[in-house]
């Protein structure tokens, strides 16, 4: 039977010694509601692994964190996330689990919960989403493995629409050890399992100055107009997002993505303007 509540007030844990997890205290998940513990005095409590004073079991999901769990990208020029990715597997207190090693963790695209495709015209437009490694081959998933229950997602690069959202599964499969609760709410002996959490990836759209790629192999940048080029599309939503840049007025000094530069003695109404008109002189 399931005991209830249990209360851990006032009491002291001095040079205690755990094999593996929980010097003083070791709390299996679901065998019971998490201990209440007020006014209590720990010190010098040793454990192999992991929390010294107290610990927990694996406790699901909720104990597999990725951080950060949502990134912006917003450089086109390269396909990899623009930061690091940290997984650890953690205990209900939030101590890592050390005593996880070479678990693999899965990395892999939610095709059914990424947007990375659009509609230009009466054309369908981008692909869809897309994990790849540094080597840029994609992948159905990417794989690395825990270390002393923490994994770094390094070089992961993504493939998206400008302005899409991606839906990427960070997935560990881990042994539960005994007393976890499984679906039908039963105690189990150890056991794999699979867990996983969401990373979100937003990409930007394009800005005004830019094009978005449509000839490009993976139509998933925007580059800025090239020197003798601009464009003034605002780029608010994709499907009015420019496609190409125009080419320079002939009476300009120069262009370059939403700037169109004079030339000495010559005027415009507004930047937004394509006059060009030569300064009437008062002499």
């Amino acid at each position: 039977n399931k005991v209830n509540e249990t209360n851990i007030i006032h009491n002291q844990f001095l040079k205690n010694v755990a094999s593996y997890a929980g010097g003083a205290l070791y709390w299996v998940f679901g065998y019971m509601p998490p201990p209440i513990m007020n006014g209590n005095i720990w010190r010098e409590n040793t454990a192999r692994y992991y929390g010294n004073d107290y610990s927990s079991s694996f406790c699901g999901n909720q104990c597999l964190q990725v951080s950060p769990s949502n990134i912006n990208v917003t450089d086109y020029t390269n396909i990899s996330l623009p930061s690091l990715v940290y997984v650890s597997v953690v205990d209900f207190y939030g101590s890592v689990m050390k005593s996880y090693n070479n678990n693999q963790v899965k990395v892999f695209a939610r095709k059914d919960k990424s947007y990375c495709k659009g509609v230009i015209g009466d054309k369908t437009i981008g692909h869809d989403a897309l994990v790849v490694n540094k080597s840029n081959s994609k992948r159905k998933f990417i794989a690395f493995d825990l270390k002393d229950g923490e994994s770094v997602l390094s070089d992961v690069g993504v493939i998206c629409l400008p302005s899409g959202k991606m839906s990427i599964t960070v997935e560990v499969n881990l042994d539960v050890p005994s007393g976890f609760l499984n679906a039908k709410n039963n105690l189990v002996s150890e056991y794999f399992a699979t867990f996983d959490r969401e990373l979100i990836i937003l990409f930007r759209s394009c800005k005004k100055g830019e094009k978005f790629d449509l000839v490009s192999i993976t139509q998933s940048t925007c580059s800025l107009c090239a020197p003798g080029f601009y464009s003034f599309e605002e780029n608010i939503d994709f499907q009015s997002v420019a496609t190409e840049c125009h080419t320079c007025p002939a009476n300009a000094l120069k262009c370059f993505g939403d700037q169109i530069l004079l030339r000495e003695a010559t005027w415009r109404r507004d930047i937004n303007s394509l006059d060009i008109y030569p300064c009437q002189s008062t002499e």
